[in-house]
């Protein structure tokens, strides 16, 4: 009997003991957790806040019991790992609620500790209206704050995904909302162009926008910037990016990668070979310029966990890299990318330009249309495809998901051309 041991949960963690159950019934199989829930959506916590999701209990994906009811997965939630004694094959853990000291066997060991928010030196970030987003308690937090005391103003320091969705959920809560994004623009690695569509949108619905400008520090009465102005503020949502954890595998000697996440091979197999790892505290392969880069999203997170998961019982599943494939909405806007914009192609390498087509989502004498910006970046003489990003309002996902598949495909420019996709004037052009 094998025994599998699984250090952290949500996204790759929970999903690499589903597939290790799958694959081997008999291994024993074990998943400490340092938070209270094992598996939840994360990606879902600022539509519950935003009232989108009604009920918190759909956010969660399975509980502890069910994982043992379903899987025969122990589960250790509350269960904070502080060594790995690899020539033992054994780490040492302590229950945070009882103080009580465990130590754990394994056989395989997979790291899935994810990342933790960036908290930025500054005075003030530790104040009672000062929040991040990243867990079910966060969410919590945040949510019986509102409901407590009613804020009618609200900063949010960042604008990337998370940033975003929450500047929209705070303010369908009814706050006066102002962004703060030391980039020139938010969302910075798309285009100017498309990044410039969600920005008009966020100013459409009173949103106030900040851009160039950093954080200083948050005082009583509001958030001060880098260009010495006060915004008033009752809350305040830090997300300023995103930190991997990577505290327990340096400790274990574990070799960190150049791009500064835990380094893994194509079987996600870490230096020690009888230990993987999965999700955001991995660096992996672009698959489209091939070097190392960090993707902390829940895509990749569960590819790597399933596949970390077979590995782990005796597979040879490889890992082909990522594209970073992504896409936002907000309020009424939506954009996506995938693959490399125009500046990263060329910065690596390739002799690349890009075309960029405005056009109707389906045919527009059909009710419902709207305009969809399209950027291809392509390498010139190949024509091979290794980039799109996308703008509108209505089948900007489809049009990305289309595109990211020709990149996984290593498709050209005149593939495109012969693409059999469907057709009818309610869905394209």
């Amino acid at each position: 009997m094998k025994r599998i041991l699984i250090i952290g949960g949500v996204a790759a963690g929970a999903t690499a003991a589903a597939r290790a159950r799958r694959l081997d019934g008999e291994a024993d199989i074990t998943l400490l957790e340092a938070g209270d829930d094992v598996s939840f959506a994360n990606c879902g916590l600022p539509y519950f806040i935003g009232g989108d999701v009604k009920n918190r209990s759909d956010l969660i994906l399975a509980s502890p019991e069910t994982f043992h009811d379903q899987y025969r997965v122990n589960v250790h939630t509350a269960t904070e790992v502080s060594a790995i004694d690899r020539a033992a094959k054994s780490v040492s853990a302590v229950n945070k609620k009882n103080g009580k000291k465990l130590t754990f066997k394994y056989d395989a060991l997979i790291l899935a500790q994810g990342g933790k928010p960036i908290v930025p030196p500054l005075p003030g970030v530790d104040r009672k209206n000062v929040f991040q987003l990243w867990t079910l308690d966060d969410m919590d937090k945040i949510n019986s704050f509102i409901k407590e005391n009613s804020p009618r103003t609200a900063v949010v320091v960042g604008g990337g995904f998370i940033g975003l969705e929450m500047v929209e959920a705070l303010a369908k809560r009814g706050m006066q909302v102002q962004l703060v994004e030391m980039a020139p623009q938010i969302m910075p690695l798309l285009e100017a162009e498309m990044a410039g569509f969600l920005e008009k949108d966020l100013l459409d619905y009173g949103v106030t926008l900040h851009l160039g400008k950093g954080l200083q520090a948050i005082e009583k009465n509001g958030v001060k910037i880098s260009d010495g102005s006060i915004l008033p503020a009752d809350m305040v949502l830090l997300s300023v990016g995103v930190r991997p954890t990577l505290k327990l595998a340096q400790d274990a000697g574990l070799a960190i990668g150049t791009a500064g996440g835990l380094l893994v091979d194509d079987r996600l197999q870490t230096s020690d070979e009888n230990i993987y790892a999965a999700g955001d505290m991995v660096e992996i392969e672009n698959r489209v310029n091939g070097r190392k880069t960090r993707i902390p999203l829940a895509g990749p997170a569960n590819r790597q966990g399933r596949i970390a998961g077979e590995n782990a019982v005796g597979g040879n599943k490889r890992y082909k890299g990522a594209s970073g494939t992504s896409v936002v909405k907000l309020f009424g806007a939506v954009a996506g990318s995938t693959g490399l914009n125009l500046k990263q192609a060329r910065d690596a390498g390739f002799d690349a330009d890009a075309v960029v087509v405005h056009k109707a989502s389906h045919t527009s004498y059909y009710p419902g249309s709207s305009k969809v910006s399209l950027m291809l970046v392509f390498e010139k003489e190949s024509g091979k495809i290794l980039g799109a990003q996308a703008a509108g309002r209505v089948g900007v996902d489809k049009r990305i998901d289309v595109l990211a598949t020709a990149i996984a495909g290593g498709l050209a420019l005149s593939d495109l051309e012969e693409l059999d996709l469907a057709y009818a004037p309610p869905f394209n052009s």
